[in-house]
């Protein structure tokens, strides 16, 4: 069975991502599921705080009730009325929570159930209170049947909140916190247990006083040092080991000595005030332990919660980005198979006119293997086909160039004698109109011979016989001789040449004048060219910072203010053959050539020759050449006419680029000047001081 392209770029793109996206769809599920728990477990521990606030007042309520139970007094009803209003406070509170919960997770029944134990619970301490006010209850039934029990499952419903936990370092806070909550119930059951004794002065007997020691022996029962949280054990220790609490839990210790002293006939020295006191400090202790883990609860959880939502967000966006690689997989693979049918559909068409080995006309289709090798055979024909016509068209190029390169030789032999000998007839006495005639003959060699010699140039650059030589000339010489050639055509033109020469290049350096004058001749000719009547052309040769030592950079630059060339006529100015556009050539004339040959010249010497120019503004040539600096004996001129004051006239209306080359010349040299622009500035300035 033949499994089609289209199928197989979907098998190769779609598998991997397939499968690539089930793994992260499963991590993101795990991810969300982790993200839930913590956000049950926040949940959880908010409602932790609520509960054990109740606890730790519903217990505060029953020691003060006891209290009162033992010895009624004004004073005390008083506190137990306020802290009956603490209790109702944070009952209210609690079941709101509880109420808003059970709203949002859709009637949970262990919620309802829970608000309704509350509730229950509620109205039994609502008929103890009554009955307490009346003095019409026992101590066993405030103690234990009502308070105790209400504590007793209030404390169970603690230990669901933080059970089950998934997280290790929350398992042992759980634990901790616990073993907490329990050793404080014990401890404010002694304190009330012993607190209606010691109020009413009753006699322990022996099933009593075993109970007292079972309390006293679970309130001692607490568990730290296994959690993992050295700070969290460490704040712990510090608040059992303070001197303080040493002092109280010593004292408690004395205290119970002496109660058991008495506890056969009960006379005991020690006040129920005094022992509530003492013990209620210890409760506050635990109740501090408590908020310690339970802040450290928080705080784990919250990292939890955290983390959770930092791996969530990263699982969603690697999850989101496996469909858009599906997608783009699907879509790539219709866009790569519509573009392989195209190619078979060229493929086809060139097999028409090729044959195999055998003469056979060749079958392509790319949806099988065979054919696609016979694609691969079919291409391999075409490109070495190619590479031999390419050789071939090679080969006839550099024959033209060296005929090119030959003929422009052969024919400068004799325009060489024409021009020679036309010189002569111009010495031989002719009329007016035979000089007018030999004039234009001589012209029309030497516009010939240029052409010629730009052809051999171009003939030379294309079959690679260009060298550039590497000897050591002056440049400020060398460039000066160069712009003269053109300074009588610019003045004959009207045309305002301005020309600066950097007096820093007076060392001397190893480089190829010859070519770099044929550059600057070339650029200056464009630019008288293209310059009309009473235009500007200014060349400007600067010495640049250079990074490297005994290197001169220098940057050379043509500017005219002549036709300019648009944006589409940038791209092909430096082809041979070819001017701005057609007409250019018709008006202008030339060959197009020197632009070109210029650009090879300067890329030999390892620069490259650019351009700036706009419509009708004019056109800015420029490069940048690196020359190693020969060695001169010669000393420096910079600063050598520092002696000498002179006065420099500024034009009066507009402010030409030679006046600012001559000021720079000054200022090389080391020259002191004043500017004055009129005859009174002038004599103002002779009055002050003598000049040169």
């Amino acid at each position: 069975m033949q499994i089609g392209l289209k199928s197989r770029l979907k098998l190769i793109s779609l598998i991997p991502i397939s499968l690539l996206f089930s793994i992260t769809s499963y991590f993101l599920y795990d991810s969300y599921s982790n993200y839930t728990h913590a956000q049950i477990l926040q949940e959880k521990l908010h409602e932790n705080k609520l509960l054990n606030e109740l606890v730790d007042s519903i217990s505060q309520e029953r020691g003060l009730t006891i209290m009162y139970l033992g010895k009624a007094s004004k004073n005390t009803l008083q506190s137990l009325k306020e802290q009956r209003d603490v209790v109702d406070s944070l009952e209210k509170n609690y079941l709101s929570y509880l109420r808003k919960e059970n709203s949002l997770n859709k009637e949970q029944p262990a919620i309802s159930q829970n608000i309704k134990s509350i509730e229950n619970s509620f109205k039994a301490i609502t008929d103890i209170r009554i009955l307490v006010n009346k003095h019409q209850t026992n101590f066993e039934d405030v103690y234990q049947n009502v308070y105790g029990d209400i504590l007793h499952n209030s404390i169970q419903n603690l230990e669901k909140l933080t059970s089950n936990q998934i997280d290790n370092e929350i398992k042992s806070f759980s634990s901790a916190y616990i073993s907490a909550v329990r050793a404080k119930e014990y401890t404010v059951g002694e304190r009330d247990f012993i607190s209606y004794y010691l109020s009413k002065h009753l006699k322990l007997k022996e099933e009593k006083f075993n109970t007292w020691l079972m309390l006293i022996s679970q309130s001692s029962t607490i568990t730290y040092d296994t959690l993992a949280d050295t700070e969290l054990v460490s704040d712990i220790k510090t608040l059992f080991n303070n001197a303080e609490t040493a002092k109280n839990l010593y004292a408690i210790n004395i205290k119970r000595i002496g109660i058991m002293s008495y506890a056969k006939n009960g006379r005991y020295k020690i006040s129920s005030n005094d022992w509530f006191t003492r013990i209620s400090e210890k409760t506050n202790l635990l109740s501090d332990v408590e908020d310690l883990i339970l802040s450290a609860m928080d705080k784990r959880a919250s990292k939890i919660q955290t983390d959770a939502i930092q791996i969530l967000t990263i699982t969603f966006i690697i999850w989101f980005t496996n469909i858009m690689l599906a997608l783009l997989g699907y879509f790539l693979s219709n866009a790569i198979t519509k573009n392989i049918r195209g190619l078979e559909h060229v493929l086809e068409k060139v097999a028409e006119d090729s044959k195999d080995e055998d003469g056979n006309v060749v079958a392509i289709n790319l949806n099988t293997a065979e054919g696609t090798t016979e694609a691969y055979n079919l291409l391999e024909r075409i490109i070495e086909q190619t590479k031999k016509e390419q050789l071939a068209a090679q080969e006839a190029s550099e024959a033209k160039s060296m005929f090119l390169a030959n003929m422009s030789h052969e024919i400068r032999t004799p325009l060489n004698g024409i021009v020679g000998f036309t010189e002569l007839l111009k010495d031989t006495g002719l009329e007016e109109e035979q000089g007018e005639f030999v004039e234009i003959i001589e012209k029309s060699s030497e516009n010939l011979l240029e052409i010629i010699n730009n052809i051999l140039d171009l003939s030379k650059i294309e079959s690679s016989k260009v060298e550039v030589e590497d000897i050591v000339f002056n440049p400020i010489a060398e460039f000066e001789s160069a712009v003269d050639v053109y300074a009588v055509r610019a003045s004959e033109k009207g045309i305002d040449l301005g020309f600066f020469i950097d007096p820093a290049l007076e060392t001397p350096v190893k480089g190829d004048p010859t070519k770099l004058k044929e550059v600057i001749i070339n650029l200056l000719s464009n630019a008288v060219k293209f310059t009309g009547n009473a235009g500007q052309i200014y060349v400007d040769i600067r010495k640049l910072k250079s990074k490297k030592k005994g290197i001169s950079r220098i940057r050379f630059q043509v500017k005219d203010s002549g036709i300019g060339v648009t944006e589409e006529q940038k791209s092909k100015i430096f082809e041979p053959f070819s001017q701005a556009d057609t007409s250019t050539a018709r008006k202008y004339g030339g060959t197009g050539l020197g632009l070109t040959i210029s650009t090879s010249f300067i890329e030999l010497m390892g620069g490259k020759l650019d351009l700036e120019s706009e419509v009708g503004e004019g056109t800015m040539f420029f490069f940048t050449l690196d020359f190693e600096e020969a060695e001169s004996t010669n000393e420096t001129k910079q600063n050598s006419y520092s002696g000498i004051n002179i006065l420099v006239q500024e034009s009066a209306h507009k402010v030409k680029k030679q006046e600012n080359y001559i000021l720079e010349y000054l200022d090389f040299y080391g020259i002191s000047y004043s500017k004055f622009k009129d005859l009174n500035d002038l004599k103002t300035l002779q009055k002050s001081m003598s000049y040169d």
